[in-house]
């Protein structure tokens, strides 16, 4: 009887200690998505001067400031999930990947608008 208390007793501490880890993973991977999502809203910083950049040059996009201002949010919203997907993405790399993804989506729309 004494064999079989005992052993209940090491289930019971086992399954507490299990439940404890599973907690701290969840808390460690909590953490790192919130690291990683400031991360990135650092990174979509670039969006807006980027645009800046590319309606200065006579060549490309013909956007007034107040579209400039009005694009960026709608932007910085379609590009994050990419960005959060991009798992090599780091600070040495992230204004091409954001520049990127920025012409991808100025490519799609200038293609929807001119579908209609």
């Amino acid at each position: 009887m004494v064999v079989v208390g005992r052993a209940a007793a090491q289930r019971v501490v086992q399954e507490q200690r299990d439940q404890e880890e599973r907690e701290h993973a969840q808390q460690r991977e909590q953490q790192d998505r919130l690291k990683r999502e400031r991360e990135i809203d650092g990174y979509l910083g670039e969006v807006l001067p980027y645009l800046l950049e590319r309606a200065r040059e006579p060549r490309d996009i013909k956007l007034a400031a107040e579209e400039i201002f009005g694009l960026t949010p709608k932007i910085k919203t379609a590009i994050k999930p990419q960005l959060l997907q991009d798992l090599s993405l780091n600070w040495l790399n992230s204004k091409q990947r954001v520049r990127e993804l920025v012409d991808n989506w100025l490519e799609t729309s200038r293609a929807k608008r001119s579908a209609h």
